[in-house]
């Protein structure tokens, strides 16, 4: 829902910004960002362990799951984890490596199947992750429990039809974590939205320098001079910093 005192600030501020000829008189400037962060392997991996092994990922849009059995391979370089729609309706991710021997259980990227063996030894599991056929079960020892060597599960949520994955337990839910997020974005109507389409690209370069693109938008007028150029006025854009590291640009 529409939050009228919310949008009258946003207004305001953006006529304030639209006003000054100068930096805000709090504004003190900030220190270069050393180079190192977009070309530092070292730093790279500290994100890795501290930053995306711990936040909701964007992974999929519920339509690319249209029915039971329906699986996704996720693009996550360090965690091959994919999606899938399970024979009670609902959506679970799994890290993609058999319990055995650790070989992984899908091998395309997308499609439809009932049950997932493993390319090795043919262990195979069904849609909700349990284990529930081994090639010569009769050869392993008493005791041999396949109800306990199920596929490992990733934290999977779905919000407004968008679902996420996040591999650490002690991460906040979905929803927490998104704060007033969820609140503001309920007047879109975010349910009712299918994905038109949905392209690819690999950049050779680090995740920041695509996400500085998406951040600023003092870049308009020179990039997208034609394009969405005349339509928006850079210099009375507002910046706002929310809860839980997200961002707002209007």
């Amino acid at each position: 829902m529409q939050h009228p005192e919310a949008v009258s600030n946003l207004k305001r501020r953006m006529a304030q910004e639209l006003e000054r000829d100068r930096p805000p008189a709090y504004f003190t400037g900030f220190p270069a960002l050393p180079a190192a962060r977009y070309t530092s392997q070292t730093f790279f991996e500290i994100e890795q362990q501290h930053l995306w092994s711990k936040v909701w990922l964007y992974a999929a849009h519920s339509s690319q799951l249209p029915e039971i059995g329906s699986f996704l391979k996720l693009d996550i370089p360090w965690a091959d984890i994919f999606l899938v729609r399970g024979q009670d309706g609902d959506v679970r991710a799994f890290y993609n490596v058999c319990s055995h021997r650790g070989a992984p259980v899908v091998t395309e990227a997308c499609g439809t199947r009932l049950g997932f063996r493993c390319i090795y030894h043919n262990w195979t599991y069904d849609t909700q992750g349990r284990l529930i056929a081994v090639a010569h079960e009769r050869d392993f020892a008493a005791g041999f429990d396949k109800s306990q060597l199920g596929l490992v599960e990733v934290r999977c949520e779905t919000w407004e039809g968008l679902i996420f994955v996040n591999q650490s337990d002690a991460s906040p839910s979905l929803r927490e974590w998104l704060g007033m997020i969820d609140d503001e974005f309920q007047q879109f109507e975010m349910t009712r939205l299918r994905p038109a389409a949905i392209r690819s690209y690999e950049l050779v370069c680090n995740w920041k320098l695509t996400m500085d693109a998406f951040l600023e938008v003092y870049h308009i007028k020179g990039i997208h001079p034609k394009a969405v150029g005349p339509a928006l006025n850079e210099a009375g854009a507002v910046m706002g910093l929310l809860p839980n590291g997200h961002t707002r640009m209007t």
